[in-house]
């Protein structure tokens, strides 16, 4: 690991959230730089992330990699699926999300009630759901329906992340595609869902370690955040070095 790499660990085991029971620091950014290598085509990169999982890991790493398909699109979630699995995947992760116990995406039969889809959408958007429900369906008529069945419906419910560790994977790969609307509201998912602003900061200066975005990225990316914790009143802020 690189010694940015140890820093930026450092300051998440410092900073995560201590409600948050399945945050682990290092396993928190190893899933963010799968999703962003995914959403990348940085399949090299997916593979050397994976190697250094834990085996009682790789249920975590491909559901990180599998959420991407909502998020980047599925092509290159097939392929960093066959670049991990040409590495080496457990069986027993394999096993697990095979399980009786185990969230079926093909039926979301946990997930149909409206109440549970409704529920994770606000828990990202809050006071601004309705207003994204308007606009997506603005933009097509078929679209905000698509998004709370599949993304909110079959997706966030599944038990494998929790909560934090999702909206972080979802950071970093708005802050790789450079969607700053879309990295405003899981950044400010993030923050509901009880991680610091220092821990955001962690994950967005890892994407820059990882290659994934420049320089001039992750200062418009800080500078994103910036602005979320001004607007929600969040105590604590990124460092002013961060934009440098």
């Amino acid at each position: 690991m690189s010694s940015s790499s140890h820093a930026e660990t450092a300051q998440l085991k410092e900073s995560v959230c201590p409600t948050d029971t399945n945050a682990h620091p290092q396993l928190t950014l190893h899933l963010c730089a799968l999703a962003a290598h995914t959403a990348a085509g940085n399949y090299e990169q997916v593979k050397a992330v994976w190697k250094s999982l834990q085996e009682s890991e790789h249920v975590q790493g491909l559901e990180a990699i599998f959420m991407v398909h909502f998020l980047a699109g599925a092509p290159r979630v097939i392929e960093a699926l066959s670049a991990v699995h040409s590495t080496g995947v457990c069986t027993s992760a394999i096993k697990q999300l095979q399980g009786e116990n185990a969230m079926d995406i093909r039926t979301g039969a946990e997930n149909d009630d409206e109440k549970q889809k409704a529920y994770w959408f606000d828990r990202v958007y809050g006071g601004v759901a309705g207003k994204l429900h308007t606009e997506l369906e603005r933009l097509h008529p078929h679209f905000s329906s698509v998004v709370l069945n599949h993304a909110y419906g079959k997706m966030y419910g599944r038990p494998y992340l929790s909560f934090v560790q999702k909206e972080l994977c979802t950071v970093s790969v708005m802050c790789y595609l450079k969607t700053p609307r879309q990295l405003y509201s899981h950044l400010r998912g993030a923050l509901k869902a009880g991680a610091s602003p220092q821990v955001c900061e962690c994950v967005l200066k890892h994407m820059h370690a990882q290659g994934c975005v420049d320089g001039g990225a992750l200062s418009e990316a800080v500078g994103v955040l910036e602005k979320v914790v001004c607007a929600g009143g969040v105590k604590g802020s990124p460092s002013p070095t961060s934009r440098h």
